[in-house]
Parts: structure tokens; C-alpha cells; sequence
């Protein structure tokens, strides 16, 4: 079906409104046509968004959406919105933030439910969505607020997403409510807009992804690791019995296999399963923080062969420095082009070290054809609110970037090391966010190392029980580069 699309808004904000109502028809499987305001288009919607002076008279089959001149003023600002500045208003049980002024009388008087069942064929909406969706999807606090960790990240706490605290992804009710406007304007004149299945009739995606970091624990480690083991446990295993911890430390001090060459069992477990996984690979050393092997060695070199053969993908692990270094950044995608023999499609960066305005351009240049590094180490979850595979917004270009953006939801290492989670408590967090990302059929990007019991007791079995929910619930597993071809299909 086609999305008739009339802007009346500023020009300075038409490709910002572009590219919202251009992400949701994405998701939809729409095409989204912009033309002028036409009455004789009868083969799907038409939305026309603009200010409210110039609002036509609604009629069957149109949205007319209110473009906030507020917004157009705070976009070219370069602030972040308070907490304080978002109105609220009611839509069944849900909250609805929006971040922009509406028109005065509607603020306390309107609500969404009678709003979207006063005019069977056609509907006005007073509240500026599309504004509101840019926000969240474009990153903009990202741009506009110094503050980083120490790793140079964007910090949770900062985000406006997380004071607002709701229990769902922002845009996902942005792309709800555009869902419901649609609905009620076409009043049974075509098919029930409704978010679609994948391809091949999947529910929903998981992107399975491992980052290939520690692939080996010295003799020295061991012995070490055994000695503090005994003595000073982790969180994770002081409630453990000492005979237990015992027998644990020595069979990691004796065993022949290496505790942290877990990697082919973990192939094994997705293959059985019908499931492909990305594996990403370090290919520089250019930091302390870097964990140094070759993928010249036999051991990565035979089982970077036994990934393509069994169709699993071999991505990129940008190094620590390589995020803000470009010159660093290109040479470790050569370095990997070269031991692979043709380009990675697909990316993760070390530490989820990233800054919008300065990595994702470095991506672009590399042409990568998507990436998975957007995530918040210290806390599961959408960064961006919303739970598609996307285009980011390049800010200074003034367009989408031209990869794809898979934001890294659920990892290991923010359960078992920055939140503390014992594996029971991760387990719920995790079904948490499979179902809801299940019930909109969207896509959840995993990733998993390679845990061994010595730094996340029970994490490791907990990988195994995710494929299995996925599977049971009708959802696929693939690698990244999976997604991106079957996202392109849609």
C-alpha cells in the first residue's frame, strides 16, 4: 500500500519529518510517495503535516498531523529537552509523552482514545509526533550534551528516555499511534494497517552476536584465578559452598580445555537450531584495553573457515582507540578484508565505545552495510526507543546514514558485570525483553561472549535457554548481515 505524503511544515524541518514518516513506512512495508494535497488518491492514506492555521478540512482517508513551529525553533538550538517540557496525555492505559507544544485548549482537554474515534474517516492530531519520534531516533541529546563515562559513552542516566522511565520503547508508540491515526482515517477503505511478519511468515528476529575478545587464559591466569577464587570470590560465587569453589578452581587450573575457547560450542548450539550468528573479530592493537591475538594463528584461522562454511557471518570488532580514530578504524577492516577475502558486511565496536557525531560518520566512510555497536554498556534496552532495524539521522549531512543500525538490546557483560545480576534475576530480564519484542515482531540484537563460569557463575547456560524461548515462540535467529537482507526485503 501507498503512504500519500503532503508537507506543509517548514523546509528547514522537511527532511527531519522525511525521515520519520520514511522509518515508519519502513516498518509497515509501505511506500511513502510526496505529493500534494490530491482527493482523487484513493489507493492508501495521505497524511499531510504542517502548522495548524494551514490545516485543511478533514475527509475520509486523510491524517492530518500538527507540525509544533516550537519544534522547528528547538532543533536549530542545540539543547536537550527537560523532563520538565514534556506534556503527557492519555491513550487507554498508556502514557504519551510529547516534547513539543501543542495548541493550548487540547493540552488538558484532549484525549487520545476520544480523539481517534471522533471522526470515523478522517482524524486531526494536535500533538506533534513526528517531532517527538526525531528526538529519539536521531539521538539528538547524543549531540548536544557533553557528558561521557570514562570510556568516553554516553551515559544512561543522562538520557531523557530513561527519567521518562515508561515501560515501553517512546517511538514504538510514536509508530502506534501513527498506526492508529491511519485506521481511523481509511474507516474499512483499505486493509487494516498492522505491523507485518518477517519474511518467510518469522514473528520476530533475534540477532544472535558474539564478540570475539578473550580467546585464551594463560597457566599464570589460572593459578591466579584459582588462588583468588579460594580466597576472595566474586559476587557471583561467595554463597558457594568451598568444597564446590574447590573442585571448580582446580579443574580450571587442570583442564585441557581452555575455559575460554567456548566459541565452537557455541556455533553448535545455533546450528542445531537452524540459527546463524555474527561473530566479530578484533583485527588491530592499538590499546591497553586490546586483547591480543592473530587471526593468522590456527586455532582463529580454523574457526573463522568453519564459520563461513557453516553460512555464519565473520564481522569486524573495532579496537578501543579505532572508534575516534578513522585511520585505525580502516586499516583493521583491511586487516580483517585481507585474512577473510572479501569485506565485512556488519560491525561492533570494543566496549560499545562510540560517540554519535564522530563514529557513525567513520562507519559511513567505511561502508559498512550495518552496524551493532548502539547500546548502553551499563543498562538493557533500546538507546534509541525503538525496536526496528533502522537508518541513524547524520545531523551534519542533513540525511539517514547510508548503513543499517542494529542497537545491541541485551549483553552478558551489562547483566553478570555492570548491574550485578545473578543468573536467575538475568534470565527474567531477558524473557522481559524477548516477549515484548516478540508481541511488536520486531527485531532484539543479543550479544553474548564467550562466559565462562569463573567470571558469570550460570551465564553460559543461560545462552542455550535463549535459543530455545526463540525458537518456541516462533521467533529466527540470524547473523546481522541476515537481518539487513531480509529487512531490505520488506
Amino acid at each position: 500500500m501507498r503512504v500519500h505524503l503532503t508537507l506543509k511544515c517548514e523546509d528547514r524541518f522537511a527532511v527531519q519529518a522525511r525521515y520519520v514518516f520514511s522509518t515508519f513506512c519502513k516498518v509497515l512495508g509501505f511506500d511513502l510517495v510526496e505529493n500534494e494535497l490530491d482527493s482523487s488518491l484513493t489507493d492508501g492514506p495521505t497524511v499531510w503535516y504542517g502548522v495548524v492555521d494551514d490545516a485543511p478540512t478533514v475527509r475520509a482517508g486523510l491524517v492530518c498531523i500538527h507540525a509544533s513551529p516550537d519544534a522547528i525553533v528547538f532543533f536549530e538550538s542545540h539543547y536537550p529537552r527537560c523532563i520538565e517540557e514534556v506534556t503527557f496525555t492519555l491513550w487507554g492505559t498508556r502514557r504519551v509523552p510529547f516534547l513539543f507544544a501543542t495548541q493550548p485548549e487540547s493540552v488538558e482537554t484532549r484525549r487520545l482514545d476520544s480523539l481517534l474515534g471522533e471522526r470515523p474517516g478522517g482524524v486531526y492530531m494536535p500533538y506533534d509526533l513526528i517531532a517527538s519520534a526525531f528526538y529519539f531516533l536521531s539521538q539528538w541529546e547524543e549531540t548536544v550534551i557533553p557528558d561521557r563515562d570514562s570510556h568516553g559513552r554516553f551515559p544512561y542516566d543522562r538520557a531523557l528516555a530513561t527519567q521518562l522511565n515508561l515501560s515501553e520503547n517512546i517511538v514504538d508508540i510514536y509508530l502506534d499511534l501513527f498506526i492508529a491515526l491511519l485506521n481511523t482515517a481509511g474507516n474499512e477503505r483499505w486493509p487494516q494497517v498492522k505491523i507485518p511478519t518477517w519474511p518467510g511468515a518469522i514473528s520476530f528476529v533475534a540477532c544472535l552476536t558474539h564478540d570475539v575478545d578473550v580467546i585464551s587464559k594463560s597457566r599464570l591466569s589460572r593459578l591466579k584465578f584459582m588462588w583468588d577464587h579460594l580466597i576472595q570470590p566474586t559476587i557471583g560465587h561467595r554463597q558457594t559452598p568451598l568444597h564446590e569453589r574447590a573442585y571448580f578452581a582446580l579443574k580450571t587450573l587442570f583442564d585441557r580445555q581452555d575455559p575460554y575457547w567456548t566459541f565452537p560450542a557455541l556455533v553448535e548450539m545455533e546450528r542445531v537450531l537452524g540459527f546463524t550468528a555474527s561473530y566479530y573479530f578484533q583485527a588491530g592493537k592499538n590499546s591497553s584495553r586490546q586483547n591480543y591475538y592473530s587471526l593468522l594463528t590456527p586455532p582463529v584461522c580454523d574457526f573463522i573457515t568453519h564459520l563461513r562454511q557453516n553460512d555464519f557471518e565473520v564481522g569486524l570488532h573495532g579496537t578501543y582507540l579505532s572508534a575516534f580514530d578513522e585511520e585505525a578504524f580502516l586499516q583493521e577492516k583491511a586487516t580483517l578484508t585481507a585474512a577473510v577475502g572479501e569485506a565485512p558486511a556488519g560491525h561492533r565496536q570494543h566496549y560499545l565505545r562510540m560517540d554519535y557525531a564522530i563514529t557513525l560518520p567513520i562507519y559511513e566512510r567505511a561502508e559498512l552495510q550495518y552496524d551493532a555497536t548502539l547500546g548502553y554498556a551499563e543498562h538493557e534496552g533500546y538507546r534509541n526507543q525503538f525496536s526496528y532495524p533502522y537508518q541513524p539521522f547524520n545531523h551534519k549531512a542533513g540525511r539517514p546514514f547510508r548503513f543499517l543500525e542494529l542497537p545491541t538490546v541485551i549483553m552478558d557483560a551489562t547483566l553478570g558485570g555492570y548491574r550485578n545480576m545473578p543468573a536467575a534475576d538475568a534470565w527474567r530480564v531477558i524473557v522481559t525483553w524477548l516477549e515484548r519484542t516478540c508481541t511488536r515482531q520486531g527485531c532484539i540484537t543479543i550479544l553474548w561472549h564467550n562466559p565462562w563460569d569463573g567470571v558469570f557463575p550460570g551465564y553460559f547456560n543461560l545462552y542455550p535457554k535463549i535459543l530455545t524461548w526463540i525458537r518456541e515462540h516462533s521467533g529466527q535467529g540470524l547473523a546481522g548481515r541476515d537481518v539487513l537482507y531480509r529487512w531490505q526485503m520488506r
